[in-house]
């Protein structure tokens, strides 16, 4: 989705200056009220008396699987899988939010094996056999195609991911046509 609302965004606006960054909701929430970027996209819903925020899009949460040995499990599930079916496998864990960690305590989930902060990092080690992580359905293809894993709905899964749009109360005059642009862009998905 981001790679195509970028370059949609381009071509309506062709002298517009881009700078794109990624990093933890927090930071970059702390980003726009400092006025060093215009908009985030975060998953989870900051309170901050400076910012404007909304939801934009929810997404399920899905397991992507890296295990010959899961087939069997999940043909068996119904459509869902059941938690107890990875519970041999190593968890790939990333920090979805509060309520994330919470649905993992909830579930007696054992220490994850291995630990990423930022998705880019989660590709290899999930290329990895009898691994496992969680992860929001928008990015279901791109973990199939570039991993090879099975990706599968979970039975009593982890809260949806919500995405938020956070920007400025203020926004600066400079960038509103931009901001618009992105918005109607939005609107239209």
């Amino acid at each position: 989705m981001f790679d195509s609302l970028v370059a949609e965004l381009r071509a309506r606006l062709p002298q517009l200056r881009l700078t794109l960054e990624s990093g933890r909701s927090t930071a970059l929430c702390d980003r726009v009220v400092a006025g060093h970027l215009d908009v985030a996209f975060v998953f989870y819903e900051p309170v901050h008396t400076d910012l404007r925020v909304r939801p934009l899009a929810r997404y399920p949460m899905l397991a992507a699987v890296n295990s010959p040995s899961m087939d069997d499990a999940y043909r068996g599930a119904a459509g869902a899988l059941p938690l107890s079916a990875l519970s041999q496998s190593n968890e790939i864990y990333l920090p979805w939010g509060p309520d994330y960690d919470l649905w993992r305590e909830r579930n007696l989930l054992r220490e994850p094996v291995h630990t990423v902060t930022m998705v880019h990092t989660l590709l290899p080690l999930l290329r990895t056999p009898d691994c496992w992580t969680v992860a929001p359905s928008f990015m279901a293809d791109d973990l199939r195609a570039r991993t090879g894993c099975r990706v599968v709905p979970l039975r009593d899964g982890p809260p949806d991911r919500t995405i938020y749009w956070v920007e400025h109360k203020r926004r600066r005059a400079d960038n509103a046509t931009a901001l618009r642009a992105l918005e109607d862009l939005l609107a239209r998905r």
